[in-house]
């Protein structure tokens, strides 16, 4: 009996190091190389993200009891209160051709307020909240992106004005405080210099035509001169 219950015990301790190894391994391939481009990390920056990994496991082994009193409860309150947010991100990166990391942050963010406002104001089970949060992460995220993509397309279209030369085009976005704003603050400046540019050439040009017509006079001048 004893053996056969150390047996077990053994096998349970195994599959849950199993099980959070491979976490720790996943959390840190998209680290490496989603968020950081599989750039070489130099020991004292594995160490630091190694401890950060440390600390973010021992606080979810904390906050388990939270989300329910056995196993089963703290699985499903894990999976109803994420999975929901990631399935609409997922679905907004295959539905909608114009979806960007910055909108679908803002349909997350939006995802995490329902998700606090059904936790704290209802008493609905944990496995219905991705239900509550599905839709709002998904639909913000969609107008999100779409607000970004639109100035973006805009400020598109008016660099290939730009490039082919014509310097009336009026640009837009420019009192953004983004970064649409400073691409469109540059295109303003491009076009202007632009301008001055055109200008000088204008004036240089007017100057060789009256250069010209002066000495085509003083010919026509010396050659009557001769002539008389």
């Amino acid at each position: 009996g004893t053996g056969l219950v150390g047996l077990i015990l053994a096998g349970l301790f195994a599959a849950a190091m199993s099980t959070m190894d491979s976490g720790i391994n996943g959390v840190t391939s998209v680290i490496v190389y989603d968020w950081l481009s599989g750039r070489s990390l130099s020991v004292r920056t594995s160490r630091i993200v190694t401890s950060m990994l440390g600390v973010l496991v021992i606080a979810a082994r904390l906050l388990a009891p939270v989300f329910g009193d056995t196993v089963i409860g703290v699985i499903t309150g894990i999976a109803g209160s994420s999975l929901g947010m990631l399935l609409a991100v997922y679905f907004l990166g295959l539905l909608v051709p114009r979806a960007n990391l910055k909108g679908s942050l803002i349909g997350f963010a939006a995802g995490l307020v329902c998700l606090a406002v059904v936790w704290i104001c209802t008493d609905i089970p944990t496995w219905w909240f991705g239900l509550f949060t599905i839709v709002p992460t998904f639909v913000v995220g969609w107008l999100a992106s779409l607000g970004i993509t639109r100035p973006l397309s805009r400020l598109i279209g008016t660099t290939e004005q730009l490039a082919t030369g014509n310097l009336d085009v009026s640009i837009s976005s420019e009192n953004r405080a983004d970064e649409l704003g400073d691409l469109a603050k540059a295109l303003v400046v491009f076009r202007d210099q632009g301008r001055q540019a055109k200008v000088r050439e204008e004036e240089q040009e007017s100057l060789r035509k009256e250069a010209t017509q002066q000495r085509e006079t003083a010919v026509q001048t010396m050659a009557d001169t001769v002539e008389a």
